[in-house]
C-alpha cells in the first residue's frame, strides 16, 4: 500500500453483506456500515435530530468519497404562522432535484423531522433560472422569475431573498450563495454577472454564471392564487393572509396554509428513485422523537385555539401535519434500521465493542493503541 492512495475498500475492517433489517451497530463504526451499503446504492440516512445528522456527515466525509448531501427540516411547525427560512428552503430544493437524480451514487443525511415535513411535487417541477454572460434575457422576465420565486423587491440589496434594480443592473441575493450578484443587461443580452458587497455595494468577483433556486417551497401560481380568494370568504380568521395570497404577495407564515393550497402533498419517501437504500439510526430514539413532533404540533394548535379565546388569530387545521414514520416504513419493505444496541431479532455485524472511558489520560489510549 506504500504510495498508493487508501480507498473505502482498502480498510482492514471488512464488513459482511446484510441482508436483514435490523443491525447491531455500535455508534463509532455506523459510518463505516453506511459506507459499504452506498459502494452497492444510493442510500438515504434517517438521523433522530440535527445534531446527530451532522455528526455523521462529518464522519462520512473523513471516511468515503461518495456524495453526501444534507436534507435539512423546516425550523418552523406545520401550523405557524412563520416561514422556515429561505436559505433553508433553498438547500432543501436542490437536495431534491439532486436525489432524483440516481445516476451516480449519493448519500442524503436527514434528521426525522426532515423526513416527516410534507413536500409539494410541483417545485420539483419549477426550473431554477439561469444566467450566463451573452445570454439573451429580457429583464422583464428575470424580474418575474424572481417575483415568482418569493424573492422581494427592496430599494438596496441587503439580506438573502431581497433584489433591486436600478437602469440595466439588476441585483439579487440568492438564498444559498454567500454573496449577492450584480446583473449587468445591454438590452436583452446579458453583459456580465459578478459578486458584490452588502457594505459597500462595490463587485469583486466576475461570474462565468449564475444558478437562482426558489426561495419558498409554496410558490404561488394563479391555482393557489384561487384557494386562496375561496379561503378568505369562507375563513374569516384568515382572511387578511389568505387576502395577500390571493393578491400574489408573499407573506410571513403562509406556509402554514400549504394543505388547503396545494393537493400535491406528498413525503420524502415517495420522491425516492428504487435505487435507495433507506437508513434509520437508533430506531427506538427516532421513533420516540417522530412521536414527539407530532405531539409538539397538536399540542402548538390546540394552544392557538386558548390563545383566539382572548382575542388572538384563531388557527385553521387543515388536517396537514407530520407524516407517521411507521406508515412511512410501510412504503418500503426493505428499511434497515442501525441500532446501537442488540436483541434477539437483530445481526451483529461484528465483534467491535465501544472504546472505554478514557477520562482525558491520553497516555492510557496510547497504551492500548500499542
Amino acid at each position: 500500500m506504500k504510495g498508493a492512495a487508501m480507498s473505502f475498500s482498502d480498510l482492514l475492517i471488512h464488513f459482511p453483506e446484510i441482508d436483514d433489517t435490523q443491525i447491531s451497530c455500535i455508534d463509532s463504526v455506523r459510518a463505516f456500515q453506511i459506507a459499504k451499503i452506498a459502494e452497492r446504492n444510493c442510500a438515504l440516512v434517517i438521523a433522530p435530530n440535527s445534531r446527530v445528522a451532522d455528526l455523521l456527515i462529518s464522519e462520512l466525509q473523513s471516511i468515503t468519497k461518495t456524495q453526501i448531501f444534507e436534507f435539512l427540516p423546516w425550523e418552523t411547525l406545520p401550523h405557524e404562522r412563520l416561514s422556515p427560512k429561505s436559505d433553508t428552503v433553498t438547500k432543501r430544493i436542490k437536495v431534491l432535484k439532486d436525489i432524483t437524480d440516481s445516476s451516480t451514487q449519493k448519500i442524503v443525511v436527514t434528521s426525522i423531522r426532515g423526513l416527516l415535513q410534507p413536500i409539494s411535487k410541483s417545485i420539483l417541477e419549477t426550473a431554477p433560472l439561469t444566467l450566463a454572460p451573452k445570454l439573451e434575457s429580457d429583464m422583464q422576465d428575470i424580474l418575474e422569475r424572481l417575483i415568482h420565486f418569493g424573492f422581494t423587491r427592496t430599494d438596496l440589496v441587503e439580506r438573502r431573498g431581497d433584489f433591486a434594480v436600478r437602469g440595466g443592473i439588476v441585483d439579487v441575493f440568492p438564498s444559498d450563495y454567500e454573496h449577492p450578484i450584480r446583473i449587468d443587461l445591454f438590452g436583452d443580452e446579458i453583459e456580465s454577472i459578478s459578486f458584490f458587497t452588502v457594505t459597500d455595494q462595490r463587485t469583486f468577483e466576475v461570474l462565468t454564471s449564475a444558478v437562482i433556486f426558489p426561495s419558498r417551497e409554496l410558490l404561488i401560481d394563479e391555482a393557489v392564487k384561487a384557494k386562496a380568494k375561496y379561503l378568505s370568504v369562507e375563513f374569516p380568521q384568515i382572511a387578511e393572509l389568505a387576502g395577500k395570497i390571493s393578491e400574489g404577495i408573499y407573506a410571513e407564515g403562509m406556509e402554514s396554509l400549504v394543505g388547503a393550497l396545494k393537493d400535491d402533498l406528498t413525503s420524502l419517501i415517495d420522491l425516492l428513485p428504487a435505487s435507495y437504500q433507506i437508513i434509520t439510526l437508533d430506531e427506538a430514539r427516532t421513533i420516540s422523537r417522530a412521536t414527539d413532533l407530532i405531539k409538539t404540533n397538536a399540542e402548538f394548535l390546540e394552544a392557538s385555539w386558548q390563545s383566539a379565546a382572548i382575542g388572538s388569530q384563531a388557527p385553521i387545521d387543515f388536517g396537514v401535519g407530520y407524516f407517521d414514520y411507521l406508515e412511512l416504513k410501510k412504503l418500503r419493505p426493505e428499511w434497515i434500521a442501525l441500532n446501537p444496541y442488540g436483541d434477539e431479532v437483530t445481526v451483529a455485524i461484528s465483534n467491535f465493542k465501544n472504546s472505554p472511558d478514557y477520562g482525558g489520560k491520553v497516555e492510557l489510549v496510547f497504551a492500548d493503541i500499542s
